[in-house]
């Protein structure tokens, strides 16, 4: 790629403007700076020799060389290896099993569940269980009163057992968030809408009962995520 004139342009206009200032300051070297413009007029600007950050803005993209074709990687660092059953790309350190689908009953460990997966599924997250094992709540943002919060619950060996839907008769269930103390609170996006809490815990005392929190005020606002900052002060 070959630099244009506007980078020229914009550089030069950049350096005299350094170069003044450092003329009222003597202690600020100007050599760099006249270096930079000098390359600038009469070198080609190769994207390959770019690296980042670049000490100019630059049209170009940044390319960083490597000696050896790139393998994409997953958060895990590790490569990344198609799964065409699921349509999906997984870290290969990982495996992936599609057990629920919108609208068809879950795969459980003993047979099919009673409820069929939830549309609109929003919200998410998966919390820790007292017995060893963890449950999936998912939001359903689906409207008019049909919406709500469901439980995908899996023992201490990764195998589903139990879905269920935590709350219901709520609409446009969005985004939520987890607590610190293990519960999910959802939030309804219309402008009557409320901020729920619920405990996926079955052997919690609060477990069917969600309680509306004062997070949704009078019912006068839009509500979508939910996030706990906890300042801990030590004396």
């Amino acid at each position: 790629m070959k630099s244009t004139s506007t980078l020229v342009t914009i550089v030069a206009a950049a350096a005299v403007v350094y170069s003044a200032d450092a003329k009222k300051d003597k202690d600020v070297e100007t050599v760099e700076t006249v270096e930079v413009v000098e390359v600038v007029k009469t070198e080609d600007v190769d994207a390959k020799l770019v690296t980042s950050p670049t000490y100019w803005p630059t049209y170009s993209p940044t390319v960083i060389e490597d000696d050896e074709p790139s393998t994409p990687k997953g958060f895990l660092g590790n490569e990344l290896i198609d799964v065409p059953e699921l349509g999906i790309r997984l870290d290969s350190s990982l495996t992936a099993t599609q057990i629920a689908k919108a609208g068809q009953k879950v795969q459980l460990k003993d047979g099919n569940s009673n409820l069929r997966w939830h549309n609109w599924m929003d919200g998410a997250s998966a919390i820790a269980l007292p017995n060893g094992g963890h449950v999936y709540v998912s939001n359903s943002e689906a409207d008019n009163g049909k919406g709500g919060v469901y439980g995908l619950y899996f023992d201490k060996k990764g195998q589903p057992h139990d879905y269920k839907q935590l709350l219901s008769g709520t609409t446009w269930n969005c985004s939520g968030g987890k607590t610190p103390w293990n519960t999910w609170v959802s939030c309804e996006e219309h402008s009557q809408g409320q901020c729920w809490e619920i405990d996926p815990n079955p052997s919690s005392e609060h477990h069917d009962s969600p309680q509306q929190t004062v997070l949704g005020g009078k019912g006068k606002t839009i509500h979508m995520p939910y996030v706990l900052d906890l300042v801990l002060t030590r004396s």
